[in-house]
């Protein structure tokens, strides 16, 4: 995984639940509304975190935090998106994946159901909209 941040409680991105969020570097869209725009734009700028120090973390937040919010960017593109959302999942947790639903990543789209049966919460544009935007200079 290429995690580029750690919000270690965050009360309002996983509704009703205390959580974790954790945010993934790139992605295949360039919204002008995108609130995590340098984690696309900029991403040299946000260091890499080690999966294995997220994950201890993770643990030693059992029983205080509900769930953990896998946001981004677009974490769909990252490849082992499936593997870690298990690794949290096994922890106990409730898990929340943030994804614009676009089927270009490795996991050749998620439209409703994402990895381990998950279902992915993003901002949802026509499908004709997305095409013109994409690769449109400045987006």
């Amino acid at each position: 995984m290429h995690i580029h941040g750690l919000q270690k409680l965050a009360m309002v991105d996983y509704p009703g639940k205390l959580a974790a969020t954790v945010f993934t570097g790139g992605c295949d869209l360039r919204c002008p509304f995108c609130h995590n725009a340098l984690l696309v734009t900029r991403l040299a700028e946000s260091p890499e975190l080690p999966e294995g120090e997220v994950l201890d973390f993770l643990s030693s937040r059992r029983g205080l935090l509900d769930g953990v919010v896998l946001s981004g960017g677009e974490p769909m593109l990252q490849p082992d998106a499936a593997g870690f959302l298990r690794k949290i999942r096994d922890m106990g947790f409730a898990v929340k994946l943030d994804t614009n639903g676009h089927p270009s990543g490795p996991s050749g789209g998620h439209s409703g159901a994402g990895p381990g049966g998950l279902r992915g919460h993003g901002h949802q544009e026509p499908a004709g909209k997305i095409r013109r935007d994409r690769g449109r200079a400045g987006l």
